[in-house]
């Protein structure tokens, strides 16, 4: 239950709120999400002002014919105008889509009936900001052109960046669910009690159901735009989001989270969106580093029907990040900070609808073992104090190839070549009452067992399989020093004569049982 008073507060305990709009389709709300724009545009320093942006290749022209709602699609010739961003759920029903065989044909005309729901609302709503073009991916990308789709997928940063607003619609499940809601019966506003305040202005309590933003966040479950890795993106490069959901309008700018309830406190994912703000050479590097590993813990638990996108479905923001700080980017890691984003950690938490998923490395090859984007798992970082000793690894060369145009895209190779403290160890197989099995190594045949964290499951049969008591190596990284202990990658060797090795996991061990071996020039592929 929510409590909130409209007009003078007698209780402040209560707090102020504000009645919603009933329909985002609605009058008023239109009227609040005007302000929200103007307020953002006029008042933020930090937010991107409304000067008209250079236009992508394609967008749908919406006054080509007049009072006639059909539109059109458009080839810009990199002229400027402003335009507005839609981001939403394709769903398991395909929306209308621009192909090869379509391009002439929406070039022409696009009737309205054939437009979904979904596109018909954003559409609308565009309209009535009095904008001319609205993008949309199905629409303006050729989807069965796989050069046409690399070419556009790799400018997503300056498409969502340049664009005035995005409208998100954060409710649909699909492209026929519609943006706009009304709220349902049971959870309107409903009139507690009215009266004057000692200061003769008059005040009303209204009580209703409470929702989740009240709590900090705007939950996915009732939103599922944003269990999308497509959409996160797509929201920390816009200037602004305008999201469409169940109960209201919520808006989200680098200068302020707000809601028509004017109830959200702070949207957990908006902090995102203010470090990419902050990712500038001036900033702290430490500040930067810590930014980008919740962004990549954010980012791996939301899905993809194409684990193929994991990279390509980040590579926007990679963009604006290495225009702003000029660093490399490499597979997801960062040359600046290299040591520090190699030390990421497959989570065995589950955080999908199959509770019996577990972590693995896609059949296909993705990417060089050291990156998070080589395993198809949710991925956290060892924040918790590691400090290299005098002698830590030397990254003597990183190697990516990108597979095509997009050096931010999907890879083709990539290894590193690395001066290290390499030592040998047996991997040890410890089955669980719960059928799992845990990980870990000793030193000796007599030496404690050290548990590590595997990065997939190492007992799944295949080419990346690894026996019980085959040897494996550790990789001194750092050393935790409240834990008196080293960080180390866990390899397997592949070629002992090339001396080439994988990653097959992290773990924390003693220092007096790690990194202690001579430096050895090894690369990890």
């Amino acid at each position: 239950m929510a409590l909130t008073i409209q007009g003078s507060n007698p209780w402040k305990a209560i707090g102020i709120g504000a009645k919603r709009s009933g329909h985002t389709a609605s009058d008023d709300a239109f009227l609040w999400a005007s302000r929200q724009l103007q307020e953002c545009i006029l008042q933020h320093d930090t937010c991107s002002k409304a000067t008209s942006g250079r236009l992508p290749t394609r967008l749908l022209d919406l006054a080509a014919f007049g009072s006639n709602q059909d539109v059109k699609l458009y080839e810009s010739q990199s002229q400027t105008a402003q335009y507005i961003c839609l981001s939403h759920c394709w769903g398991a029903y395909r929306p209308l889509k621009l192909e090869k065989a379509t391009l002439e044909v929406f070039k022409s005309r696009i009737p309205w009936t054939s437009l979904p729901l979904t596109f018909q609302d954003a559409i609308s709503f565009t309209r009535r900001l009095g904008m001319k073009y609205i993008w949309i991916d199905s629409l303006c990308i050729i989807q069965d052109d796989r050069d046409d789709w690399a070419r556009e997928s790799a400018n997503m940063a300056a498409i969502y960046h340049g664009s005035l607003l995005t409208l998100a619609a954060t409710r649909a499940e699909s492209s026929s669910a519609g943006m706009f809601a009304r709220i349902p019966p049971e959870f309107k506003e409903h009139e507690l009690v009215s009266g004057t305040g000692l200061n003769g202005i008059p005040y009303s309590i209204f009580v209703r159901i409470a929702h989740g933003h009240q709590e900090g966040s705007i939950p996915t479950r009732e939103h599922p735009l944003l269990t999308r890795a497509w959409v996160f993106q797509e929201r920390l490069l816009s200037s602004r989001v305008l999201h469409f959901g169940h109960f209201e309008m919520l808006w989200e700018c680098a200068g302020a989270t707000s809601c028509e309830c004017l109830r959200a406190k702070y949207i957990p994912e908006k902090l995102f969106i203010n470090q990419t703000v902050a990712f500038k050479r001036t900033i702290e590097r430490n500040f930067r580093v810590r930014a980008w590993h919740g962004i990549i813990q954010e980012y791996t638990k939301l899905n993809l029907s194409y684990h193929s996108d994991r990279l390509p479905a980040l590579s926007g923001l990679a963009k604006a990040i290495t225009a702003q700080t000029g660093d490399q980017y490499l597979a997801g890691l960062w040359k600046s900070s290299f040591l520090s984003d190699i030390s990421w950690k497959a989570s065995y938490e589950s955080f999908n609808i199959d509770k019996n998923k577990k972590n693995r490395r896609p059949a296909a090859w993705r990417a060089p073992s050291w990156s998070w984007v080589s395993v198809e798992a949710k991925i956290y970082f060892h924040e918790n104090g590691a400090h290299p000793r005098e002698d830590p690894p030397e990254i003597l060369e990183v190697h990516c190839v990108p597979s095509g145009l997009d050096p931010t895209g999907e890879l083709e190779s990539g290894y590193i070549l690395t001066s290290c403290h390499l030592l040998p160890a047996t991997l040890q197989y410890n089955p669980q009452s719960s059928g799992e099995i845990c990980y870990s190594l000793t030193m000796s045949p007599e030496g404690e067992p050290n548990d590590f964290a595997a990065d997939y499951e190492l007992s799944e049969p295949g080419e990346t399989y690894v026996a019980h008591g085959d040897t494996i190596y550790m990789m001194y990284i750092s050393t935790v020093m409240e834990a008196a202990s080293d960080l180390n990658l866990v390899l397997r060797c592949v070629d002992t004569d090339l001396q080439k090795y994988e990653r097959i996991g992290i773990g924390m061990f003693w220092e007096a049982e790690s990194g202690r071996s001579p430096n050895t020039v090894i690369t990890i592929v």
